[in-house]
């Protein structure tokens, strides 16, 4: 762990002892804290290498520094807008015709939506490029594919049918 990891650990804890100390209880807003920090260590310490080199120290600066700015309400959306998508590739996957049109469209919105909150910002070729990173990388592919075989492919038209790619 890093030194700025054990920082955080060591500060969390203090915040509990003396919390307890005064028979109070430690404020979830300092444990959302501490929980977002160590999601961003451990991204940091999983892709950071990879984001940079792909797409630049800012990019990967500016997301991070989205991430790290999320409220407790903005964590739960962006948690909400996951579950949203997987729901919108259930119906895409599952539609035919001018419905399953529709229902790529709302896949496209709602992943949008979802990699706004997390990066701070939008743009069509970074989201197609993420979108496109979900098939080559088995990383992410399983993750999409888990829920149902084809999702991350299904993902990836969706965006390029709503950008018209």
């Amino acid at each position: 762990e890093t030194s700025q990891q054990l920082d955080l650990i060591i500060s969390n804890l203090t915040l509990t002892m003396d919390a307890k100390r005064r028979s109070e209880t430690m404020k979830d807003t300092d444990k959302f804290k501490g929980f977002k920090q160590d999601l961003a260590n451990k991204n940091e310490t999983l892709y950071k290498k990879e984001v940079v080199e792909k797409h630049g120290e800012q990019a990967y600066e500016s997301s991070k520094k989205a991430f790290l700015n999320m409220s407790e309400a903005d964590f739960n959306r962006f948690k909400t807008l996951e579950e949203s998508l997987f729901e919108a590739l259930e119906k895409a996957s599952n539609a035919t015709g001018s419905n399953k049109e529709a229902f790529m469209h709302d896949v496209y919105l709602t992943h949008k939506a979802w990699i706004t909150l997390a990066w701070g910002y939008y743009n069509e070729d970074a989201h197609l490029g993420v979108c496109q990173m979900y098939i080559e990388d088995e990383r992410f592919k399983k993750h999409y594919d888990a829920r149902k075989e084809g999702f991350a492919q299904l993902l990836l038209d969706s965006v390029k049918k709503s950008l018209n790619r």
